[in-house]
């Protein structure tokens, strides 16, 4: 697997392009993953550090444009509000136009969540009590009654996100474009969603990333197994995010938490990518750490 460290971990401008070398040099690594929408040095004021000294920017992780948090989607491809739609759109050609300026051959979408009221609130309100009460079976019941709701909804709206998807993809055929397993119960593509949109969208440079802290969260709300979102969509798998969790804290270095590595290497072909999604609050001596205890795993 060739691991890439994520910018998520220059979040906050403690670190800068310098730093992020120095981090992937002493890991061995020689590839980054640009998370647009952070905080960090320009695309080209990082190419100019890495490129000299034979590294690369090879992942762009697009997020929804006016996203404040990965959990908050504001744009979705499958929004009925065609202004919501234009801007994931929007923001997969931003993407698509800073992979062509840094030679990137991955897109990691996040195409946002399904149209029903009040989906940021109460994905809140699911955290607040699995932080406070615990994976309890009340709150899984209530979980997959809102995981209904959210397959009825999405039903409609499936073929307006296919052809945005469509869109999307010839738009740079060289690229590989991958649907990322949602944080949220509301995301999208959702546990059943995923199959029914690499079934009907047969394009080759499209596929889907899993997310090891995405779905370990889904596994806790009993929504899908880690390793369940392999099985048919395993030959569509183009890379994973490695994060560990705790409760829901999430982008935690691999091995701090309770996130099961195992499974979520069941999931992932040999040879595909991975990106080391970690906080900037850890220091370069956890990357290598990480990095250590994710290749005892067979990443």
């Amino acid at each position: 697997m060739t691991l890439s460290l994520s910018t998520r971990w220059m979040g906050n401008r403690s670190y800068g392009a310098g730093d992020l070398l120095q981090a992937l040099q002493r890991t061995d690594l020689r590839r980054a993953a640009l998370m647009t929408g952070r905080v960090h040095p320009s695309a080209e004021q990082l190419t100019a550090v890495l490129k000299p000294a034979g590294a690369r920017i090879d992942v762009i992780l697009a997020r929804s444009a006016g996203a404040e948090e990965d959990r908050q989607e504001s744009a979705s491809l499958l929004s009925r509000n065609p202004e919501e739609r234009g801007l994931a759109l929007q923001a997969a050609g931003a993407a698509v136009a800073l992979a062509r300026r840094l030679g990137a051959r991955n897109i990691v979408l996040k195409p946002g969540r399904v149209d029903l009221p009040r989906t940021h609130e109460r994905q809140e309100e699911i955290w607040a009590r699995l932080r406070s009460e615990g994976p309890t079976s009340e709150l899984r019941s209530e979980v997959a009654a809102m995981a209904r709701e959210v397959e009825r909804s999405i039903a409609p709206d499936l073929e307006s996100a296919c052809r945005a998807l469509f869109q999307i993809c010839r738009s740079e055929p060289a690229i590989r474009f991958s649907i990322a397993t949602p944080f949220s119960v509301f995301g999208f593509p959702s546990f059943k969603a995923l199959p029914l949109v690499l079934q009907e969208l047969k394009e080759p440079n499209l596929g889907y990333w899993h997310d090891v802290g995405a779905a370990h969260l889904q596994e806790v709300l009993a929504l899908a197994p880690q390793n369940g979102w392999g099985g048919e969509n395993a030959a569509r798998c183009f890379g994973v995010s490695l994060q560990d969790v705790v409760s829901t804290e999430t982008h935690l270095p691999p091995g701090a938490g309770e996130v099961d590595f195992q499974a979520a290497r069941d999931v992932v072909p040999a040879g595909a990518p991975g990106v080391l999604e970690i906080e900037s609050r850890f220091p370069a001596p956890d990357v290598s750490l990480a990095v250590s205890f994710l290749a005892s795993k067979g990443f």
